[in-house]
């Protein structure tokens, strides 16, 4: 626990002045398949391109957008925190409630590289943390849209979302 009696500065011997920000490129391709009646949703291939500079280490570099595309996956059709308006706590608060998708609900997931030395990074790379997750539910949704003609802008785009959607779209 923190306590501010016994509580101390974090100190440095060293610090950075960045002046530059090497800003990343990135998008997600992604083909769906949806099923109108049961307001159901099935990605069938995904592929993230993505710029990061010089890639370092490519499988690295490939598994990191892999686990991005995949928290994509989760953020676009199934995670949803719920929360209890009278106290604002959570209420699904473990795995039997909070639905995570497994290697299961995945599709084929393809990552791709387009590599741009970038002069201000350390050895030419810029971030690949956390963009490759940024492009996958907006690709997911506009798949949608393409095979639909129906418009989301809810996420996650869970089967309920769904049906409200294609019932006022006249689809169902």
């Amino acid at each position: 626990l923190y306590n501010t009696n016994r509580s101390h500065h974090i100190t440095a011997e060293t610090t950075a002045d960045v002046k530059n920000n090497a800003f990343n490129f990135g998008c997600t391709f992604a083909e769906v398949e949806v099923d109108i009646p049961l307001c159901k949703v099935k990605v069938l291939d995904m592929v993230n391109v993505h710029d990061c500079g010089k890639v370092i280490n490519p499988a690295l570099a490939e598994g990191q957008v892999h686990g991005g595309m995949s928290m994509a996956l989760g953020f676009a059709l199934a995670e949803q925190e719920l929360l209890d308006p009278a106290t604002g706590r959570v209420v699904n608060t473990n795995f039997s409630d909070y639905k995570l998708l497994t290697t299961m609900d995945h599709p084929t997931l393809r990552a791709e590289f387009v590599e741009n030395y970038e002069p201000t990074g350390a050895f030419g790379n810029r971030a690949l943390g956390e963009p490759p997750a940024a492009s996958g539910a907006p690709a997911i949704r506009n798949a949608i849209y393409h095979a639909t003609g129906v418009t989301i802008n809810e996420l996650p785009m869970r089967p309920e979302v769904l049906y409200q959607r294609f019932k006022e779209e006249g689809l169902l």
